[in-house]
C-alpha cells in the first residue's frame, strides 16, 4: 500500500508540475510580444457570446455607396477581435449581423454604433468659470426658495382650510412661513474638485456627478436663463472615471469644453490621425492607445499643446472624453497616446475606430440576440489527468525494479 501511494503522490507531483508550467507560459504570452496579446485572445477566457443582431444604416434616402462605406467600415472595425462575423442584407434598410467569442457585449455594440468622430478641445478650468457658476448657483437656490415656498404655503392652507372656516384671505394673511430651508443648488448635482493656492496643477474637471442626474442637470444648464451665464464658447460634456468614489451610484466626470474658431486657434482633427494601435503602459501595464498624425495635425497639435503648457486638453470621442492629458510643455513629432481605464479588447477597437474615421451614416441596432457559452479547457485537464495515470503507473513499476516485492 505505501508503494502505490507513494506513486500516487509522484503522479500527482507531475501533474501539478504541468499546470505550474502552462499557467507560466501564459503569463508569459500576456506580457510578451503586444501584437500576439492583442491579436489573440487569451486562452483563460473560459466564458464567450455570440451573436446575431438585426441593424439598420442611416435612412430611407440615403445611397447605397454611403451604405457600403459604412457597413466596410464596421467590419473593419470588427475584424481581428471576433469570429465568425457575416453581414447580409435583409431589405434596403436592414442587415442581419452575426460575430462570435465576445467576451464584452457592451464593448462589442459600441464598435457598432459608435460614430468615430474624435476631437482634441481646450478645456475652461474651475477657476476661469467660477463667477458664472456662483451666479449660476444662486439662480437655483433663489428657484428652490420659491418653490418651497410655494409649496409650504400651499400646505399650510390646505391644513388650515381643514380645521377652520376662516376666509382664505385671512389664512394667508397670518400663516407664517419658513424660508430659511437650507438648499444645495449645483451641489445637488455636481461635487465640484477642490481647488487650492497649492495645487500645484490645472485641473482637467470640474467635478463629478452621478450618471443618473445627467439629463437632469443637462436640462439645467440648457435653459436659456442658465445658459446665457456662461461663456458662449462652453460646452459642458462627460467622460468616465477610472475609479468609482462611491459604491452604489457609477459617476462621470465633467469637463467645460472650450469651443474656438480653428482658423485663428489650429488644433488636429480625427482625419489627421493617419495611425491608432493598442499598446500596453511600461509603468502601469495597463492598456492604452498610441497614435499618429499626419504632418498637417503634428503641426496643429504642436501649436495646440504650446498654448496650453501646463494645462490638460481633452481628446474626445463620440462625445465622451477618453482622457485629459496634463500637457507639460509643446509636443513635437506628431505623436501621443490616450490612457484611460481600458481593456484590451476596448483599446483595440477604439484604435481600429480612430483609423477607420467617422462613419458615414447612423447605425442602429433594432433587435439584439445574444448566446452565453461556456468553454472550459479540456484539453489541458486530459492531458493532466493522462499524464497522473502515466506517472503514477510509471512509478509504480519503477518501485519493483528498485526495490523487488519480497518473494512469498
Amino acid at each position: 500500500m505505501k508503494r502505490l501511494g507513494y506513486s500516487i503522490l509522484i503522479g500527482a507531483g507531475c501533474a501539478l508540475l504541468i499546470f505550474g508550467i502552462s499557467k507560466l507560459q501564459e503569463n508569459k504570452r500576456k506580457k510578451g510580444g503586444l501584437s500576439d496579446v492583442f491579436k489573440k485572445r487569451s486562452s483563460a477566457k473560459d466564458a464567450y457570446y455570440s451573436a446575431e443582431l438585426k441593424m439598420a444604416f442611416g435612412d430611407p434616402g440615403h445611397n447605397s455607396e454611403l451604405i457600403e462605406k459604412t457597413k466596410e467600415q464596421i467590419l473593419y472595425r470588427l475584424r481581428g477581435s471576433y469570429s465568425g462575423i457575416s453581414l447580409e442584407k435583409i431589405d434596403n434598410l436592414n442587415y442581419r449581423l452575426k460575430a462570435n467569442k465576445i467576451f464584452d457585449t457592451t464593448v462589442f455594440k459600441n464598435a457598432i454604433t459608435a460614430s468615430g468622430k474624435i476631437e482634441f478641445s481646450e478645456l475652461f478650468s474651475l477657476n476661469e468659470i467660477s463667477g458664472p457658476l456662483e451666479t449660476i448657483d444662486s439662480v437655483l437656490r433663489n428657484r428652490d426658495a420659491d418653490f418651497l415656498t410655494r409649496q409650504k404655503k400651499i400646505e399650510e392652507t390646505k391644513k388650515t382650510l381643514d380645521t377652520a372656516t376662516d376666509k382664505l384671505s385671512d389664512i394667508l394673511d397670518h400663516t407664517e412661513l419658513e424660508t430659511s430651508q437650507p438648499e444645495a443648488g449645483l451641489a445637488k448635482f455636481i461635487a465640484f474638485t477642490p481647488v487650492t493656492d497649492m495645487s500645484p496643477r490645472y485641473n482637467a474637471e470640474l467635478g463629478y456627478v452621478k450618471t443618473k442626474d445627467t439629463s437632469h442637470l443637462n436640462k439645467i444648464l440648457n435653459d436659456p436663463e442658465i445658459s446665457r451665464l456662461f461663456p458662449g464658447n462652453l460646452e459642458i460634456v462627460y467622460g468616465s472615471m477610472n475609479i468609482d468614489l462611491y459604491s452604489n451610484d457609477s459617476m462621470l466626470k465633467i469637463f467645460a469644453k472650450k469651443n474656438l474658431d480653428r482658423a485663428f486657434f489650429p488644433y488636429p482633427t480625427g482625419d489627421q490621425i493617419k495611425d491608432a494601435s493598442p499598446e500596453f503602459d511600461p509603468y502601469s501595464g495597463n492598456p492604452i492607445i498610441l497614435f499618429e498624425f499626419n504632418s498637417q495635425g503634428s503641426q496643429d497639435w504642436y501649436q495646440m499643446t504650446l498654448r496650453n503648457a501646463k494645462k490638460p486638453v481633452a481628446i474626445i470621442m463620440n462625445n465622451n472624453v477618453l482622457t485629459a492629458p496634463f500637457v507639460e510643455e509643446a509636443i513635437e513629432g506628431g505623436e501621443s497616446r490616450i490612457t484611460g481605464a481600458f481593456s484590451v479588447e476596448e483599446a483595440t477597437l477604439l484604435s481600429k475606430t480612430i483609423v477607420a474615421g467617422e462613419l458615414p451614416l447612423a447605425t442602429r441596432i433594432t433587435e439584439t440576440s445574444f448566446t452565453y457559452h461556456s468553454s472550459k479547457n479540456f484539453g489541458l485537464t486530459l492531458i493532466i489527468l493522462i499524464l497522473f495515470v502515466l506517472a503514477s503507473a510509471a512509478s509504480y513499476g519503477i518501485s519493483f525494479l528498485i526495490n523487488p516485492a519480497p518473494k512469498p
